[in-house]
């Protein structure tokens, strides 16, 4: 990882998997944020957790030992709160299969929630469907975003595509990327991305550090999130295997998914 500082200009790095694990900060990671800043090198952490504020990720990642200040964080929600603000007029309805804070951060910049309890009835009148991470899915509400998709055909926005999320003692949590395939297959909709591996955390990303895609390296644990976005943007990349990959599984997880990354590690200790 040493070499890689002089090589680059610029480093987006994943959160779960690549800095912190659980509770736990991944060992060396604090101090590879820390020679950046010696270097005087912009950096963002994008996390696709987008059941969190940013205020919440930056006190989860105090608590694993990683220093990081709010500037430094960008999350799925941030992304697809500017991807809503600058396409959707306040007001708009949402059936919303996310977290609390996030259907509050939607209130936020003018949305209109319709309420769960009561969603077989007003289904009718929402404008979109978002889905975010979520510990406690509700089917009527998935059962409700189906049915507006198939017969109102309004659109479907996902904030990331997970399907798992690294946890505590190598267990995974279920991420959005379960629900939407749900949902695409039923009603032959496809979802709107805003977080890894879609373009626009990527975009929002460069434009907060004031970067080209040149020189930016992305480094990530997942193949099909970190990796297969930052090489679709067009940015190289670096696999930590920290996270969701191993030694042991990670050629034929390439082979499988034929997403190669330029580098891989063991981790992003220096």
């Amino acid at each position: 990882m040493k070499e890689l500082l002089d090589l680059y200009d610029a480093f987006l790095f994943d959160m779960d998997g690549v800095l912190r694990r659980g509770n736990h900060g991944i060992p060396g990671a604090n101090e590879t944020l820390k020679a950046i800043r010696k270097h005087e090198k912009p950096f963002l952490i994008l996390t696709n957790d987008a059941a969190n504020t940013p205020a919440l990720v930056w006190e989860r990642l105090r608590r694993a030992g990683i220093d990081a200040s709010d500037a430094e964080i960008l999350t799925a929600s941030q992304v697809i709160l500017d991807y809503l603000g600058s396409r959707f007029p306040k007001g708009s309805r949402v059936i919303s299969i996310a977290a609390e804070g996030v259907s509050d951060m939607l209130q936020g910049i003018g949305m209109e929630i319709l309420p769960s309890d009561d969603i077989r009835t007003t289904y009718h009148k929402a404008n979109l469907v978002v889905v975010c991470s979520t510990v406690r899915l509700n089917f009527e509400l998935v059962n409700a975003a189906v049915n507006a998709i198939r017969k109102y055909q309004i659109p479907l926005l996902v904030a990331n595509s997970d399907y798992l999320i690294p946890g505590n003692n190598d267990e995974v949590r279920v991420g959005p990327g379960a629900i939407i395939e749900i949902i695409e297959k039923i009603t032959d909709v496809k979802a709107i991305g805003t977080g890894k591996p879609f373009s626009p955390i990527f975009d929002l990303a460069l434009k907060r550090l004031g970067v080209q895609r040149k020189n930016t390296l992305m480094v990530g644990d997942s193949l099909l999130s970190d990796i297969r976005g930052g090489s679709h943007y067009g940015l190289d990349t670096l696999l930590v295997l920290t996270g969701l990959h191993k030694e042991g599984d990670v050629e034929e997880a390439m082979t499988k998914s034929g997403i190669f990354p330029t580098y891989i590690l063991p981790s992003v200790a220096l």
